[in-house]
């Protein structure tokens, strides 16, 4: 009997040495990790998109965060799209308006409270899909978290 005894302590102190061995590796590198990680960035509406019709493409967002606009309230949002950094409009343009003109008009629309689409069109009325072009919905009513941790005074410049 003292022989398997010994052999089930023997076992417990390898499966320890195991487990300190695996955590030496793995906290250092969950810590690095964390310190190192690049945020998302949710404002940027990523491909692919929907092709509507003519112009017009859509891209789905869940949850309908900004509130965007609706049958009762067509001009509620204030959500403005721009392309490589420059604003996209008119805002709140009629669909058949950015099918058939284009040119950067753009509408955030939802019939319900937790899905919204925004349907728009590029400036030049190139296929987003393929134009390498960055877009991104961008909510003026929100503040930048990197700018609200600066002092009073300070610029982010």
């Amino acid at each position: 009997m003292k022989m398997s005894s010994i052999g089930l302590c023997g076992r417990v102190i390898s499966i320890l040495g195991l487990m300190a061995i695996v955590l030496s590796i793995y906290l250092p590198a969950a810590l690095y990790l964390e310190a190192h990680s690049v945020p998302i960035d949710k404002t940027v509406l990523t491909p692919p998109f929907e092709r509507l019709a003519g112009n017009a493409f859509a891209i789905y967002k869940r949850p309908a965060v900004p509130p965007a606009d609706t049958v009762n309230e067509p001009r509620r949002s204030r959500a403005v799209v721009f392309e490589n950094g420059t604003m996209l409009g008119p805002g709140h343009s009629p669909h058949s308006e950015i099918n058939a003109i284009g040119r950067g008009r753009y509408s955030y629309w939802s019939e319900g409270e937790n899905v919204a689409v925004i349907v728009f069109s590029t400036s030049d009325n190139s296929d987003p899909n393929t134009n390498g072009k960055t877009y991104r919905l961008i909510d003026p009513d929100v503040q930048d978290p990197y700018k609200a941790q600066l002092k009073p005074g300070s610029s982010a410049n």
